[in-house]
């Protein structure tokens, strides 16, 4: 029955997972596949005949037996990706977010007849995406765009769809600048180029606002421009005349190329492969695939091909472990000044380039910085940009979550990012996330205390460091108090200041007496590879 063509008047109502009812006239015939039966009891009905071109399409690529272990619509982007890495990018413009073209000045290059990318001609346009009522108070993002530093810009490969609906989960205004990529630029040009748009950026908003207005201000990116944001974001913690007056109030990156030596083990454990399974497949070519689904060579092929694009990058070998341009190679010049701000992580658990994203945030972390990061099971390489299901007409729910969680991230340092930063145990706050949409996982999770921001206790800082805290508990608890009892509060509240610095003096001591590390953060897993850890977390 699978291979019968349907034709005349044949009207069919169906859903994943579910029998068709095929309707000839006034006759019917059931096909048994999957679940419950729908009937369709109007031939004119337009709902049917879109669920037919539906059904079509699910049977045609998502003939997957393991619907317990993975979701249709992770199997479908699989599918669809692994025949073309290219395709599926989300295409919708949010709703309620307009842009604005933002021409500074010296910021023209020429994408030539040598240039990758496919918007060919004179270049150098910034992009800004405002949410409706945006003013002068409104966060700001630089956001840099992916592409191997090859390929890309504000409006294409997706970016501006990316950018809207990064506006509407984060409530800020998003600038995407239009970097000159290679061979017309290398690392030092891009950076500079990104240095001189956050400038720009921190001291221009929406209907003429100036310099004056203090806003939260993010640098983020993703992929190779992810690499280039927490290099812009090392540079100014190492050099922060490079932003004066201002500062950054965050940092977020969605799989950022941070290694330039490309060489962590991830290349190998995560490599695409394709596993035959002909007796459990019932129509396709009974093929599972697993490991980096965007990135289908070899180990060697994939790390000695990104090294490669790595050197066009940097322009010079020996700066493949610069501490700037390579992060993972950021050591004690460019990650000890207290003012990194917070960071937050986003990746996919089946990417080449984990690493990347976890070996550096634990390195930050045992500076004392505070990194969230969060890994989700089965997702590839920047997956939140395919958040529209890769064309299956569902959304994929870990892109969905990972955009809502990076919403949630950013208007949380924006509701903090006034207070005294506190410095993090050392360990970086990791969350490995499984996609929740299949209704079989329901008792796997927990719905009462679902994850949120917070910013590290006081148990966390070094003796002393609390103490810039208490004139803002003190405002606040005055301000949330009566009159007739403030004093009382803010009595009790002191007592208990001097208790927790009197725990924390305990054990920061003990803590250096016994010389105690955080392995996870400081001990070398790879023999030879000690750069890529973070100092101890206790000196």
């Amino acid at each position: 029955p699978l291979g019968w063509r349907l034709s005349g008047r044949a009207r069919i109502l169906a859903r994943n997972s579910s029998p068709i009812m095929v309707r000839f006239g006034g006759k019917s015939l059931v096909i048994l596949l999957l679940g419950a039966v729908e009937v369709a009891a109007d031939d004119s009905n337009d709902q049917v005949a879109q669920a037919f071109r539906s059904h079509t399409r699910i049977s045609q690529y998502t003939d997957f037996p393991y619907n317990s272990l993975l979701a249709h619509t992770t199997s479908f982007c699989y599918k669809k990706l692994v025949n073309d890495t290219n395709c599926c990018i989300d295409r919708d413009f949010a709703h309620g977010v307009t842009g604005q073209t933002i021409h500074r000045e010296g910021t023209e290059w020429n994408c030539g007849p040598s240039c990758g990318d496919s918007q060919r001609g004179k270049r150098g346009a910034d992009v800004m995406w405002l949410p409706e009522g945006a003013d002068c108070s409104t966060p700001r993002i630089l956001y840099i765009h992916g592409g191997s530093w090859m390929y890309g810009s504000p409006t294409g490969l997706g970016y501006d769809n990316l950018a809207s609906k990064l506006v509407i989960k984060t409530g800020a205004i998003v600038m995407v600048p239009d970097y000159p990529l290679i061979p017309y630029a290398n690392y030092t040009t891009m950076l500079e180029t990104a240095v001189k748009a956050l400038v720009w950026l921190a001291n221009n908003g929406p209907d003429g606002c100036g310099p004056e207005h203090e806003v939260p201000l993010f640098v983020a990116g993703d992929s190779a421009g992810g690499g280039t944001a927490l290099s812009l974001a090392l540079a100014l913690n190492k050099n922060p005349s490079l932003l004066p007056g201002k500062s950054l109030a965050g940092c977020f990156f969605f799989s950022p190329w941070t290694n330039l030596k490309c060489n962590t083990p991830d290349y190998y454990t995560n490599a695409f492969a394709s596993i035959v399974d002909d007796k459990t497949f019932v129509q396709s070519s009974g093929k599972v695939y697993v490991g980096d689904i965007i990135f289908h060579g070899h180990p060697n092929e994939d790390s000695g091909g990104f090294q490669l694009n790595a050197e066009a990058y940097v322009g010079n070998w020996q700066l493949l472990e610069d501490p700037i341009a390579s992060p993972l190679f950021a050591d004690e010049a460019e990650l000890t000044n207290p003012a990194l701000p917070p960071m937050y992580f986003v990746v996919g658990a089946s990417e080449s380039i984990l690493g990347d994203s976890i070996l550096v945030s634990q390195k930050i972390a045992s500076y004392g910085h505070t990194v969230h990061v969060d890994v989700f099971e089965g997702m590839w390489h920047v997956f939140p940009m395919y958040s529209e299901g890769c064309g299956f007409g569902q959304e994929l729910w870990p892109a969905i979550h990972a955009l809502n969680r990076t919403g949630e991230w950013v208007k949380f340092v924006v509701s903090t990012w006034k207070l005294p930063r506190e410095r993090s145990n050392g360990l970086p706050i990791i969350g490995w996330v499984y996609d929740q949409s299949l209704e079989i996982r329901d008792q796997w999770f927990s719905y009462l205390a679902p994850r949120r921001f917070t910013r590290p206790g006081l148990l966390c800082a070094a003796p002393g460091e609390a103490a810039p805290l208490l004139p803002h508990v003190l405002a606040t608890a005055k301000e949330l108090s009566s009159s007739q009892d403030w004093p009382l509060l803010i009595t009790a509240l002191l007592l208990g200041a001097l208790t927790t610095l009197a725990v924390q003096a305990t054990v920061y001591c003990t803590c250096r007496q016994r010389h105690m590390a955080l392995p996870a953060a400081t001990v070398p897993l790879i023999g030879g590879n000690e750069r890529w850890m973070g100092a101890a977390a206790c000196p």
